[in-house]
């Protein structure tokens, strides 16, 4: 129990950290996405290719969504990559990337639909498949066996921290989801409605790349926890190395306190 609480602790201070510092380009861009997705709604809400258009702008959107997925990994482990080099970073991986989601999702849809426990369990187990693929080049199911010896024997402290984090965002979600309950009841006004869709993409958009920031920072937490080397271990010596010694700074005082 209380190596759960120390691993959220620490997980969850770091992710906050990242997120503060990239809140504005954050915000940006989920109202960006948000107003594309209302503005195709409303423009083609009366016409036959309504389902195509919005499909086609989900799976960009997807795309675009793993891209921020690199994008953030970097920004966590103090590497100062572009948006254009992460974009570079994934072009590389995109394949095994989509190829191992079809075996994820090939593998769970009979879990879910015939034995629901298991398919939660293995949803669990299986939930850093990205990871493993794009930062430790495990490829369709050697990702899902890596993702897996990972959380194995942590599936519950696993489960208990996502789901304490995502009360943790309560304002992301509850409170946008009672202002689509209430506007229902009251109005029905197309612009209005498109206006509270609006507010709340944004605010899932948000949410969602919190999340990848948390889920990213939890993999490497869990890294560590197993024995594996990885990036936090280089981060931690740079700044030991960045920190001057206590005799440093010793001579640092006397020479400022002596140099008359």
């Amino acid at each position: 129990m209380e190596e759960r609480k120390k691993i959220l602790k620490e997980v969850y201070s770091s992710s906050k950290e990242v997120y503060n510092k990239n809140k504005r380009f954050i915000y940006i861009t989920s109202t960006i996405i948000a107003m594309a997705y209302v503005s195709l709604a409303l423009l083609f809400s009366k016409s036959i290719y309504y389902s195509i258009i919005i499909d086609t702008f989900r799976a960009l959107v997807g795309i675009f969504n793993l891209i921020l997925f690199v994008y953030f990994f970097f920004k966590i482990i103090n590497k100062d990559k572009t948006f254009f080099e992460s974009t570079k970073f994934l072009s590389g991986k995109l394949i095994p990337v989509i190829l191992t989601f079809l075996i994820y999702f090939i593998l769970l849809i009979p879990l879910f639909l015939l034995f629901i426990i298991p398919g939660i369990i293995f949803s669990i187990l299986w939930m850093f498949y990205n990871s493993a693929v794009l930062f430790r080049n495990k490829y369709y199911w050697s990702a899902l066996k890596y993702s897996k010896s990972l959380v194995s024997g942590k599936k519950l402290d696993t489960f208990s921290n996502f789901f304490l984090f995502e009360l943790k965002m309560w304002k992301f979600w509850l409170l946008p989801g009672l202002l689509s309950f209430i506007t229902i009841i009251i109005t029905r006004n197309k612009f209005v409605l498109a206006l509270v869709t609006f507010i709340n993409y944004t605010s899932f958009t948000i949410l969602g790349f919190y999340s990848m920031i948390f889920l990213n920072r939890y993999f490497l937490s869990l890294e560590r926890l197993k024995g594996i080397r990885n990036e936090l271990n280089t981060i931690k010596t740079s700044n030991n190395n960045q920190q001057p010694s206590k005799s440093k700074l010793n001579a640092k005082t006397y020479i400022k306190k002596h140099k008359s």
